[in-house]
């Protein structure tokens, strides 16, 4: 199970990094294996997933 979220607008989004850190923190549930913020270089978007890695010995994987 993974999460993923975004923040986009048309003007520099202030405390766009705080923003984003929440969004991070209310899906860590989703997935505890690794997790990354990506922020625009105009600041104006972001994009946040969390991954959580799944592995199946069986041999029907």
């Amino acid at each position: 199970m993974c999460g993923i979220s975004g923040v986009i607008s048309t003007q520099q989004i202030a405390g766009l990094g705080l923003i984003a850190q929440r969004l991070q923190n209310a899906l860590t549930h989703r997935g505890l294996d690794d997790r990354g913020i990506y922020f625009s270089p105009t600041q104006q978007a972001s994009l946040i997933h969390t991954r959580l890695s799944i592995l199946d010995r069986s041999s029907n994987s």
